[in-house]
C-alpha cells in the first residue's frame, strides 16, 4: 500500500471519528439540557440535604376516543346520535320574535318539545358521566404503574390525580434529579405547600391535561 494511500485513509479515520465524537457529545449535551428543562427553576438550587413537595406529571397516553367509544358501547348511544336528534328537535321554522319576544307558535313549540329535550339532556349527562368513570379509573391505574416504573415509593406520595397523570410526592434534589432523567417523566414542578392539591398551575403541561379534566375531582 503507498504512503499516500494510507496516509488518505488515515486522514479520514481521524475526521471520522472526529465527527463521531462530537455527535456523542452533542447528544449527551442535549439529554442533559432536556432533562434539566423538566424541573421548574424553583427546584434547580434546591438544597439536596432538604425535602420539598412536586409535582411530578408523566408522560400521557390516554387515548380519549378509545374512552368515548367505550364509554357509547356501555350507555347504548353515542355523541353524535345525541347530537342528530337535538338537531332535529330544535329546528323551528316559524319566527321565533316579535318585538323583541318570543312567538306563541315558538312558545308553543318549547312545551311540546320540552320532554324529549329533557331526555336528551339526561342522556347527555349519563354519557359525560360514563366518559368520567372511564377517565378515573384509566388514571387510576395508570399512575400506579408510573410509580413502578419511576422507582417512586408509596411512602412519597401525598396525592395522585384521578383525572390526570399527576402526582404529587415528597422528594429531595438527588430524587428529583433522578426522576427527570426517566423517559416517563414530563415535568417537576415546585409546589407551594400552602396552594391546595387541586392547583396544578406550576407546570406548564397543565394546560395540555385540562382538556381530561373535565373541571371535576
Amino acid at each position: 500500500m503507498s504512503k499516500k494511500l494510507l496516509s488518505a485513509i488515515l486522514s479520514i479515520s481521524i475526521i471520522f471519528c472526529s465527527i463521531l465524537g462530537i455527535c456523542v457529545i452533542s447528544g449527551s449535551a442535549s439529554s442533559i439540557i432536556d432533562n434539566v428543562s423538566k424541573i421548574s427553576p424553583e427546584l434547580k438550587d434546591f438544597d439536596s440535604d432538604k425535602k420539598t413537595t412536586v409535582y411530578v406529571w408523566f408522560k400521557d397516553s390516554i387515548d380519549m376516543t378509545q374512552i368515548n367509544e367505550k364509554a357509547e358501547k356501555i350507555v347504548g348511544f353515542t355523541q353524535e346520535t345525541l347530537e342528530k336528534e337535538e338537531k332535529e328537535l330544535c329546528e323551528f321554522h316559524g319566527e321565533v320574535y316579535i318585538n323583541n319576544n318570543f312567538t306563541e307558535e315558538y312558545i308553543t313549540f318549547l312545551k311540546e318539545t320540552k320532554e324529549r329535550r329533557h331526555i336528551i339532556l339526561e342522556k347527555q349527562n349519563v354519557l359525560i358521566q360514563k366518559q368520567r368513570d372511564l377517565t378515573k379509573e384509566y388514571y387510576s391505574q395508570y399512575n400506579d404503574e408510573m410509580l413502578i416504573l419511576t422507582g417512586i415509593s408509596e411512602k412519597q406520595v401525598i396525592y395522585k390525580s384521578l383525572c390526570s397523570p399527576v402526582i404529587i410526592i415528597v422528594a429531595g434534589n438527588n430524587e428529583i434529579k433522578k426522576l427527570s432523567e426517566n423517559e416517563n417523566v414530563e415535568y417537576i414542578g415546585y409546589k407551594d405547600n400552602n396552594e391546595p392539591k387541586e392547583d396544578f398551575s406550576s407546570s406548564p403541561q397543565a394546560v395540555d391535561s385540562v382538556r381530561y379534566a373535565f373541571a371535576w375531582r
